[in-house]
């Protein structure tokens, strides 16, 4: 009964130490095409309040299609001498940011015809509905993706319909997947597009995205 007590005691002792002085720090992950350089911007913050235990950029994709390959075929680099396998890094992640499909909605948007957007947006959103269901099987942490925006400085009612709705798209298949949906378009057209058409790939609007990123790893 002694033995039991004494027992009983440290592994309480040793609990409470756990929850007292631990540092809960997180691994960052960002898949991502380039487009937006938000990456420095979040790892700063994440470094600057000593939370961040690993940090990697290292699977970039160029389209959404090339990232459901990616995660498929389960894409393996060397880095540093050590041997990277992406279903692993999915696992181990804790944050997830997710910005992919920017390219290939700027190589193919018609800013005057509408329904050649809406016919590539439609193959986009199934691929983007195959990343989404890799990415679950591995990813257990907090997912954010990024959404999309208008790569042309022409404003009109039919470019505010299209990306209305494909927001509206993207956001219920985020929310179903309990994914964090970050609106883009919204978020650069409320900033003085007209004026500031580079908003979006300069450092102010890089900071912008990553404070909204930082707001939810907050």
């Amino acid at each position: 009964m002694k033995k039991l007590t004494i027992l009983l005691i440290t592994f309480f002792g040793i609990y409470l130490i756990y929850n007292v002085y631990k540092v809960n720090k997180i691994n960052y992950v960002s898949l991502n095409d380039l487009v937006i350089n938000y990456d420095k911007y979040v790892y700063k913050h994440l470094l600057d309040k000593k939370i961040i235990n690993n940090y990697n950029n290292s699977f970039n994709s160029f389209s959404i299609l090339d990232l459901y390959n990616t995660i498929k075929n389960n894409r393996t680099i060397k880095e540093n001498n050590e041997i990277l396998y992406l279903k692993k890094v999915l696992r181990e992640s804790d944050v997830l940011v997710i910005s992919v499909g920017m390219m290939e909605l700027i190589n193919n948007f018609n800013k005057y015809n509408m329904t050649i957007n809406y016919d590539y947006f439609s193959k986009m959103y199934s691929s983007i509905k195959g990343v989404i269901k890799e990415i679950k099987k591995y990813a257990y942490g907090k997912i954010i993706f990024l959404g999309y925006y208008n790569p042309t400085n022409y404003y009109d009612a039919n470019i505010d319909s299209f990306f209305y709705e494909i927001n509206i798209k993207l956001e219920r298949l985020l929310l179903e997947n309990n994914i964090i949906y970050i609106d883009l378009y919204t978020m650069i057209k409320e900033n003085n597009y007209k004026e500031k058409y580079s908003f979006s790939l300069n450092d102010l609007g890089n900071k912008k995205i990553a404070s909204i990123i930082n707001y939810y790893l907050d």
